[in-house]
């Protein structure tokens, strides 16, 4: 990873991003398609996020147990609650998109 960065570095990527900002983006990315799953079934995007976090911490939990070279961070609970709260939000407002287009729609129609 470190090369890949020293790579993109030397090729215009800006300094800030680097091990720390990959993977804090990574974790809330890697919980955004569980969050749009769960938001799918239900309307709440907070209900997610706090099933996210569990997850996340049921997750954390079991390396601390079972891979005692890893441990957990706050941050890393944090960004992938955030991130299953991101993939529900996105759902809402695609949801909300398209009922307003069938709205637009029908108010055309009539």
């Amino acid at each position: 990873m470190r090369d890949a960065l020293a790579w993109l570095h030397a090729r215009g990527l800006p300094g800030w991003v680097g091990y720390d900002a990959v993977e804090t983006a990574a974790n809330a990315l890697l919980f955004v398609p569980f969050g749009a799953l769960l938001g799918a079934r239900s309307r709440s995007v907070l209900w997610p996020a706090v099933v996210g976090l569990a997850l996340s911490l049921a997750i954390e939990f079991t390396q601390a147990v079972l891979l005692p070279a890893r441990f957990a961070t706050v941050s890393d609970l944090a960004m992938n609650a955030l991130g299953a709260f991101l993939g529900a939000l996105l759902v809402a407002l695609t949801r909300g998109a398209a009922s307003g287009a069938a709205g637009r729609r029908a108010r055309r129609g009539a």
